[in-house]
């Protein structure tokens, strides 16, 4: 009998290739989900989709839109931009039924490449794709809430963090200016992104230019320093100026930190009806991440991946300390707690001593993403039932036409739709879908009322207008007069109005409009109503 020899890189590199061919059949299925449902809307994903609708008609069609009556775009420095252009560009290519859906591809594809970037960067001798990332970017901000900003913020961290990565931290005036021109666009997409990165590169470069040298008897790298600083300074400067005029930005100094201990991470990695998957991989990858550190030796500690080590220690001593609620916002934490998420698997099972881990590490976090997954695609799929069910009936609604909508709650339709524990209302803003397709003016949609967003109603607008509309959100005993008021004073007719809700105080909003109003559409659970001005 003859015995071949083994060739022994060889399977060393079929070994290391495991990981790659995980991560990009997981990438490819991730990426399908959203095209295979009929209808794939988020909870504030409709509201971001108009709000690009808007905004491109302004910019490119001011004179002859219908939306320059009432809208104008906003001047202050702020964040929120980036996925509002994206969409508008999404909206133009495939329209806005589908916007949201190209927009899915996007980011998730930006998520799993920034982060493989990043990995490269701060340890190449590993395999840089990783089903980790696609957990990591397997979030409820996407999936569920529509944190289109945010998690498009989130995807573009990490590649910040490689940029500076490179070449040990040594940063070279060209790398400087490009690293600054990256913080402002993380600054023009969300104030968490840009905050995070921050947080993260000063921390990288007070460990490897200050600590690291300090400890070895070293004088410390003061230029790296300064060029360190210089690239933050832009992002900081932009932050400070938001922070001073955004209306309503008084922040409650209450960090809750016992709360935020016990409640951590919250529901970042809900994203279907059954969490058990994602709850089991968040804390395999703290398992993952502590035992990477503890097993680091004197030599990794002075490299990047001890200085991300400690950048991901300060992300999470944030998150207790930040307050929840600031600058015009709310839920502050669970933001700040993903990215500690997406910093500390840069340095999951990087620990040299970890080398032998790492396939089977790999294997265990592509069974938790692609369970995760398909579980995610047949909760899309029936929420996209209930959404069928809406549109239908909103779909009535003619071009070019003003309307408003009313939200009751609707306390049977997680349950009827299967949808129950999906941690959103995924009816919250659909209405705003429905004008982006039709090209009709939806004033009751929150995002040009808040003031944080590229939309924003004109200033000649008497405020009390804005709040009411904000109001049919949630509409309290008087909406009935608050409409009547709305109605007969607000500078453009309102056609229609949209009622949605199961409850008595729904049913009597019905009985209130049909004084001046007609049926015009009705689904068969009674619903969703649409009413048609006289």
């Amino acid at each position: 009998m003859v015995f071949r020899k083994v060739d022994r890189p060889a399977v060393k590199a079929a070994l290391h290739a495991v990981p790659a061919i995980l991560a990009f059949a997981l990438l490819a299925f991730q990426l399908a989900v959203p095209w295979t449902v009929a209808h794939l809307h988020t909870q504030d994903g409709p509201s971001h989709v108009y709000g690009a609708t808007v905004l491109s008609g302004l910019l490119l069609h001011h004179k002859t839109s219908v939306y320059s009556r009432l809208y104008t775009v906003q001047r202050a420095v702020l964040p929120n931009w980036t996925s509002t252009l994206v969409l508008a560009a999404a909206s133009a290519a495939a329209g806005p039924a589908h916007a949201e859906q190209i927009f899915f591809t996007l980011a998730i594809l930006t998520g799993f490449l920034s982060w493989a970037y990043a990995k490269n960067a701060v340890s190449p001798q590993e395999n840089r794709w990783s089903p980790v990332a696609l957990f990591l970017y397997s979030t409820w901000f996407l999936w569920s809430a529509g944190y289109y900003n945010l998690y498009l913020g989130i995807a573009l961290l990490p590649l910040a963090i490689g940029l500076y990565a490179l070449k040990g931290g040594w940063l070279t005036p060209r790398r400087t200016a490009a690293l600054a021109l990256l913080l402002l666009l993380l600054f023009a997409t969300h104030v968490v992104a840009a905050a995070s990165a921050l947080a993260v590169l000063l921390t990288i470069a007070f460990w490897m230019h200050i600590v690291t040298p300090l400890s070895a008897g070293e004088r410390w790298h003061a230029r790296q320093i300064a060029l360190s600083a210089l690239a933050c300074l832009p992002a900081i400067i932009l932050l400070a100026i938001f922070a001073a005029t955004v209306e309503n930005g008084a922040t409650k100094l209450e960090p809750n930190i016992a709360a935020a201990w016990h409640a951590f991470p919250k529901h970042a990695f809900l994203t279907s009806r059954d969490d058990a998957q994602q709850f089991f991989a968040w804390k395999a990858l703290l398992v993952c991440a502590a035992i990477s550190v503890l097993l680091f030796r004197r030599r990794e500690w002075a490299s990047m991946k001890g200085a991300v080590a400690v950048a991901a220690a300060m992300l999470f001593a944030i998150y207790l300390l930040v307050p929840d609620e600031g600058l015009n916002g709310a839920d502050a934490k669970i933001r700040f707690g993903w990215a500690f998420f997406v910093v500390a698997g840069l340095v999951a099972m990087s620990a040299a001593r970890l080398s032998w881990a790492r396939i089977p590490v790999a294997l265990l976090f592509t069974w938790c993403v692609w369970v995760n997954t398909v579980a995610t695609q047949q909760t899309a799929a029936a929420v996209s039932n209930a959404l069928g069910d809406y549109l239908a009936v909103a779909n009535q609604i003619p071009e070019g036409a003003t309307f408003v909508r009313f939200r009751f709650p609707t306390p049977q339709l997680q349950e009827r739709y299967n949808i129950v524990s999906i941690g959103r209302d995924p009816i919250f803003h659909l209405d705003a879908i429905v004008a982006a397709k039709r090209g009709a003016i939806d004033l009751s949609d929150y995002e040009a009322i808040v003031g944080i967003f590229p939309l924003l109603y004109k200033r000649s607008l008497n405020r009390d207008y804005l709040s009411t509309l904000w109001g049919f959100e949630g509409p309290d005993p008087a909406v009935q007069k608050s409409f009547d008021w709305v109605s007969e004073n607000f500078p453009a007719r309102i056609d229609y109005a949209l009622l949605v809700g199961d409850t008595d105080a729904s049913r009597a909003m019905g009985s209130h409009l049909e004084a001046t109003m007609q049926l015009a559409a009705d689904s068969p659970s009674h619903w969703f109503r649409l009413y048609r001005r006289r």
